[in-house]
């Protein structure tokens, strides 16, 4: 089991050494103003993928009052190394982060074989 939900409950950590998919799904609420960016950061490490997102005003217009930013990458994982994700916005204000039922945060890091 990756996530522990007793101690660490934060960050996904690597069981085994190997090469790992590692993803991130986050949903933010409706607001055109600014940029959003998620990134997924292995500890300890230079790694790191991203995406940002900055012309909001023409994707909100045909997503309705939400937008999600998926982003993904495969690496080389020690035991123990372990992954964070972050969300960043910038629109001036507060602005909340999605769950509902069938969509909003997703995380995940799977091993791959071999």
């Amino acid at each position: 089991n990756m996530l522990s939900t007793s101690s660490d409950t934060h960050k996904l950590t690597a069981t085994t050494a190997g090469k790992y998919l590692v993803y991130a799904k986050i949903l933010f609420s409706g607001n055109s103003t600014g940029s959003r960016n998620v990134i997924l950061e292995r500890m300890n490490s230079p790694m790191f993928f991203q995406r940002t997102i900055n012309r909001l005003d023409h994707l909100l217009s045909m997503n309705g009052s939400s937008y999600g930013i998926e982003v993904a990458g495969i690496d080389d994982f020690a035991s123990n190394d372990y992954l964070r994700v972050q969300a960043r916005q910038v629109s001036g204000g507060a602005l909340n982060i999605l769950f509902r039922q069938t969509e909003g945060i997703s995380t995940g890091m799977v091993k791959r074989p071999g």
